[in-house]
C-alpha cells in the first residue's frame, strides 16, 4: 500500500465509525477540534477574546480597556465582537452619560466592583 493510498484509508476509516468527532483523528494527527479552533469562528472568535483578556490580567487584575482597544488587542473585527459579547457580559461595565462607552476588565471581581455591586 502506498503512503497515499494508507492515508486515504485512514481517513475513510476514521468518517464513518460514528465515534465522537473530537477523538477521530485523520492520518496527519490532527482531529476535527484542531480543525474548528483554526476555522470555526464559533471557536475561533471566543477564543480570542478569552486570550486577549488573558493578557490583560497578566499585566494586572484591574487591567481595563475601551471596547475598540479590545478589538485591537483580540484582532477581531467589530461584527465578531458584538456577536460573542454576551459570553463576556461579565467582564463588560457601560459608562453612563452621553458618549456611553464599553470598558472591558481583566477580572470579572473588578468589574463587579465597578459597577457598584
Amino acid at each position: 500500500m502506498s503512503n497515499s493510498s494508507a492515508q486515504k484509508a485512514t481517513v475513510q476509516r476514521t468518517v464513518g465509525t460514528g465515534k465522537p468527532a473530537s477523538n477521530v483523528k485523520t492520518a496527519a494527527g490532527k482531529n476535527l477540534a484542531d480543525f474548528r479552533a483554526a476555522h470555526d469562528p464559533n471557536v475561533r472568535v471566543p477564543a480570542k477574546i478569552k486570550k486577549a483578556l488573558d493578557d490583560m490580567l497578566a499585566e494586572g487584575k484591574e487591567t481595563w480597556e475601551y471596547e475598540t482597544d479590545l478589538m485591537r488587542r483580540a484582532n477581531v473585527s467589530t461584527t465578531d465582537l458584538a456577536r460573542f459579547r454576551p459570553m463576556f457580559e461579565a467582564h463588560i461595565v457601560e459608562t453612563n452619560g452621553r458618549n456611553s462607552k464599553r470598558v472591558w476588565f481583566a477580572s470579572v471581581k473588578v468589574a463587579e466592583e465597578a459597577r457598584g455591586c
